[in-house]
């Protein structure tokens, strides 16, 4: 078993065959520390997305401790669970004539290019949201996808079924069943 917490497995720049190596050398995995993802960590969920496939395909026994539910972990990473929504644009300065006028301020912003697009004076942005480039927006539309998946695969490797039919976690498998009895019988609901 090796034990890591999600700083060191998702903030730092690693791949899906840094976590194949992983599953190489462990057949139970435990990561400590993680809190949700959102929009401004997409980086993070798309590696915790890739670590999930890997650890669910190798059939390998996953350990999580989270700040929030398994399945609220990706939550906020799709934008169709909102985010970071900007509020309405306020102006910055008096509009000239009825003209209208855009222009680049070559500072700020979160395009690629750092810059800030003005309509008037207010400041415009494609995306939508504060501190999200349209680049960065598409990556987050693509993990649509793959955080459904990976929201499925953590309720599964959660099953008896999952365990049962995995022969790395079969040796676990008692352990894990009287864990899950002991938790049941002292939960505050049951007194």
């Amino acid at each position: 078993a090796a034990r890591f917490s999600g700083k060191v497995l998702f903030e730092s720049a690693l791949g899906a065959v840094d976590y194949l190596e992983l599953t190489r050398q462990f057949d139970v995995v435990m990561v400590d520390g993680l809190q949700a993802f959102d929009l401004r960590h997409h980086n993070e969920a798309r590696r915790f997305m890739c670590f999930i496939d890997i650890l669910y395909d190798e059939g390998c026994l996953l350990i999580l401790g989270a700040q929030v539910p398994a399945t609220d972990l990706l939550r906020l990473v799709d934008e169709r669970e909102g985010g970071l929504v900007l509020e309405e644009p306020q102006p910055m300065g008096s509009k000239e004539s009825g003209q209208v006028m855009m222009h680049v301020k070559r500072e700020g912003g979160s395009s690629s290019s750092g810059s800030t697009t003005y309509i008037n004076d207010t400041e415009w942005s494609s995306t939508g949201r504060i501190g999200v480039s349209m680049a960065a927006l598409s990556g987050v539309k693509d993990v649509t996808f793959s955080k459904d998946r990976a929201v499925s695969r953590l309720l599964e490797m959660q099953c008896e079924g999952y365990l049962k039919t995995r022969p790395r976690c079969l040796p676990f498998l008692h352990a894990l069943q009287t864990l899950s009895t002991r938790l049941a019988h002292s939960s505050p609901a049951t007194k």
